[in-house]
């Protein structure tokens, strides 16, 4: 297949290029080596046939990869911000279209009850063919929790999130992926109870003028658990802490061996669902000794985190898509949500089955591989829901990867 690929910058000439990527091969761009711009958009077009396309960051905060997408929207949401001090978090805008776009932004936190909107980002322009960065600290400050809702009023557009953590609040870290551009009734997240070092919370934001009502489950392979009830209030962002054991008040309590959280709308008001999962260094009991109460809290600082809008829409078959990534391990979760036993089956890109099974009716598996860079194909005679995780063997970091269903 022919690819041409368009690198837009608002500060120097676009670059193109033409790539000829063989069936059941890859190929890498490093965009930095071709157009080093410190803000960056890439139009991707394939001659013909369909191509999977994901993009991934580097930095000495971290590393993080999610899908491209082939949708514009007029509506979007980006979960898991964060204005804190020492935080930032970012929405970048791309108009890949032939004529401005015309957007506003509204935020939900958890100091206010409900939407709010800023006059300086009310009829913004996306000029054609460019870019915009926003940052959401200089208008919403000091926000442990942040969701932003993105809407177009003329046009549409493509939205991507960053934030980053500087270590000042004992985080450090990055994230970044695509803004979902839907809401849904039914959303299922990746979830490692069975890791200390792993710390969750889920994060549900109401797009709707009505209350949503919303139910929380989580699972194994030997089925779900059953769920708690909670509200989100309209245009609303319900934060909820992931519990292992003794769970606080305002936290929902699961299973030492749950691997799947699902967020479900029973009420029939759609939502957004993200799972932030934090990272973080446990001292050796045995070390602490030797340590002063400084070096103890910063030896159990989280230290990496990443968010997953998760999967809203079951498919028969995905696609995964596991950019070079040397030391890693990646987590796939498998949820059988369907009333009937399936069969799943897992193939590399050539077509080799590498793994499969029986998943029982409402049932989850979590595969572990230690691919350093693959395609896969995981498919079943029912339609299935799946998330990925990559985690660095040698150190602290870790992604949501891509997943895309057909």
């Amino acid at each position: 297949v022919r690819v041409a690929v368009e690198l837009v910058s608002t500060t120097s000439a676009n670059e193109f290029m033409v790539l000829e990527v063989p069936g059941f091969e890859m190929r890498q761009i490093g965009i930095g080596d071709v157009l080093g711009e410190e803000l960056v958009s890439a139009l991707v077009e394939a001659s013909a046939g369909a191509v999977a396309v994901t993009r991934k960051f580097t930095s000495e905060l971290g590393t993080a990869e999610s899908a491209c997408t082939n949708v514009l929207a007029e509506s979007l949401f980006a979960l898991g911000g964060s204005t804190q001090q020492g935080d930032v978090n970012e929405i970048i805008l791309y108009n890949p279209l032939s004529s401005d776009a015309i957007v506003d932004f509204k935020f939900a936190t958890e100091a206010e009850t409900g939407m709010f909107s800023v006059p300086e980002l009310e009829g913004v322009v996306v000029p054609a063919g460019g870019n915009l960065r926003v940052d959401v600290g200089e208008v919403v400050r000091r926000r442990e929790t942040v969701a932003t809702w993105v809407t177009t009023s003329v046009g549409k557009v493509v939205a991507d999130y960053f934030q980053t953590f500087d270590g000042l609040d004992n985080d450090r870290g990055f994230y970044t992926g695509l803004a979902g551009s839907s809401e849904a009734l039914r959303w299922s997240h990746y979830l490692d109870a069975s890791d200390p070092t792993k710390s969750s919370s889920l994060q549900v934001y109401n797009p709707t003028e009505l209350v949503a009502e919303i139910t929380v489950s989580s699972g194994n392979s030997e089925g779900r658990t059953d769920g708690q009830d909670y509200l989100v209030g309209p245009f609303d962002v319900l934060t909820l802490p992931i519990a292992k054991e003794s769970p606080a008040e305002e936290s929902h309590e699961v299973a030492p061996n749950a691997n799947v959280l699902i967020v479900e709308s029973p009420s029939g008001v759609p939502v957004v669902s993200g799972l932030i999962t934090s990272l973080k260094e446990i001292m050796a009991p045995h070390s602490a000794g030797n340590q002063t109460d400084e070096e103890v809290a910063k030896g159990a600082s989280f230290v990496e985190r990443t968010v997953s809008l998760g999967t809203s829409v079951s498919r028969q078959r995905w696609t995964v898509v596991l950019s070079p990534w040397e030391n890693s391990n990646t987590y796939i979760t498998v949820s059988n949500l369907s009333g009937n036993d399936t069969q799943v089956k897992i193939e590399d890109i050539g077509g080799e089955e590498i793994d499969g099974g029986l998943l029982e009716a409402n049932s989850t598996v979590r595969l572990l591989y230690d691919y350093v860079s693959a395609a896969l194909l995981v498919s079943a005679k029912d339609e299935i829901l799946i998330d990925v995780i990559r985690e660095s063997k040698t150190e602290k970091l870790l992604s949501s990867s891509p997943k895309l269903g057909f």
